[in-house]
């Protein structure tokens, strides 16, 4: 077996198989240029789009160089605006056509409308069919709410409301069940990640007629000239399970080279020897495979010596990431290759 040694940080937990089916943190779009074009955006309504802005002197959506991120979910350098008068840019993907599937992105919002029209879709067969709408009410000078619907059914919202200027992780789970009007979506708003599908929903609606026989793309909706959020959105990520949801941030964040080094000789035993130059009281080991599902994540406490660490071995020869995440969501990534 070859000693491979490799630079880690922290985060680990359980294994699983994810079935991402899209994902875009918007990290190598052009800033200042309208998000239209870019990637597999468009707003042309064959390519899942709503159409361009309209009234006279308007500006299409443009890519921000502002950041999001939010613990165990991704960090991005870049953002969509979102304000109104815009366009609805949308994009593809593979079908959708039965079972359950989650959708989810950041936002950071400066303002809200007290009268709400949704400004995020998820289409169904094409981008005059939503099966899904996600909202954002205004209620008061300083927070809003989060609410979602069918296609035509009544918007429910969250009870839980958040401040402006703050990042919020809007996630909805959808089942697609054999009925006309029996379909059920989910709405978590800022969830543990770690802890899997909270076991109780911030809203949840059976209401409207289904129209999700044919999941096939999201569109950030913008052009209307009211009850839009203004803001930014950023690392829109739909999958076929809650695992699937993830980024893989590969950039560090907050640790430099020296702060771990892991020996990983003896990752087909199950033993990784981690060194830390600092203590850590919690700390979280996440293996990814190169295709983005997560193998291992478990949370681990460190002491600023060689740390031996139990995970379930790593048999199978090929390249994999790991990320070590702190509490205050500092991250270090490295490729690790098994051979």
């Amino acid at each position: 077996m070859k000693k491979i040694i490799f630079y880690v940080t922290l985060s680990l937990f359980s294994v699983s198989h994810a079935q991402n089916v899209f994902r875009d943190n918007f990290n190598s779009y052009t800033i200042d240029s309208q998000l239209n074009g870019q990637g597999n955006w468009s707003n042309n309504t064959t390519l899942g789009g709503l159409g361009t802005c309209t009234p006279a002197n308007c500006n299409n959506a443009e890519i921000l160089d502002l950041p999001l991120g939010y613990a165990n979910w991704g960090i991005s350098t870049k953002s969509v605006e979102l304000k109104a008068n815009a366009d609805g840019c949308g994009t593809l993907f593979t079908p959708i056509l039965t079972g359950t599937f989650f959708a989810g992105f950041l936002i950071n919002l400066s303002d809200a409308s007290n009268s709400a029209t949704d400004f995020f879709r998820i289409l169904n067969g094409s981008s005059a069919s939503s099966a899904a709408k996600i909202y954002t009410e205004k209620v008061s000078a300083t927070h809003f709410k989060v609410g979602v619907s069918k296609s035509s059914g009544t918007i429910v919202y969250s009870n839980t409301i958040h401040p402006f200027n703050s990042t919020v992780l809007v996630l909805l789970k959808y089942d697609i069940l054999s009925g006309a009007s029996d379909d059920v979506i989910q709405l978590y708003v800022n969830p543990v990640m770690v802890n899997g599908i909270p076991p109780v929903a911030n809203a949840i609606t059976n209401s409207g007629t289904d129209e999700a026989n044919n999941i096939n793309g999201v569109v950030i909706r913008q052009n209307a000239a009211s009850g839009l959020p203004t803001g930014k959105i950023s690392l829109v990520s739909v999958s076929k399970n809650w695992n699937g949801l993830h980024f893989i941030t590969l950039e560090n964040n907050g640790f430099n080279k020296d702060s771990f080094i892991v020996n990983s000789s003896q990752i087909k035993s199950g033993l990784l020897s981690i060194t830390s130059n600092m203590s850590y009281n919690n700390v979280t080991l996440t293996i990814y495979n190169i295709r983005g599902e997560i193998m291992q994540e478990k949370q681990i406490a460190l002491n600023e010596q060689i740390n031996q660490i139990d995970i379930n071995p790593i048999t199978t020869n090929a390249v994999y990431i790991a990320v070590i995440t702190s509490e205050d969501n500092s991250k270090f990534t490295q490729k690790i290759i098994v051979e």
